[in-house]
């Protein structure tokens, strides 16, 4: 098992990273439980590029920039938690 943390933001942040690392809870994961969250990110990242593809398409600039965000806070989340099972 690796301890992991996973952030709560809280406060206003400032940037994406920052929405990541505001409120820390640390939690221990084994490297298959890991694997399973990097798994259902990455469905959850595809997911949220088709809406913000969509989104452009239909020229909704807020639904991009809303769906361009999350995909980037999952894409962050996903690599985070890649680097724990590449070790």
């Amino acid at each position: 098992r690796f301890p992991l943390s996973l952030s709560l933001s809280k406060a206003p942040p400032s940037s994406i990273k920052d929405k990541l690392m505001a409120d820390t809870q640390t939690i221990a994961l084994t490297n298959d439980e890991i694997e399973m969250l990097v798994d259902a990110l990455e469905v959850d990242l595809e997911g949220y590029a088709e809406a913000a593809k969509e989104a452009r398409m239909s020229n909704n600039r807020e639904d991009i920039v809303t769906f361009t965000e999350a995909a980037t806070r999952v894409q962050v989340l996903k690599d985070r938690l890649q680097e724990l099972i590449e070790d």
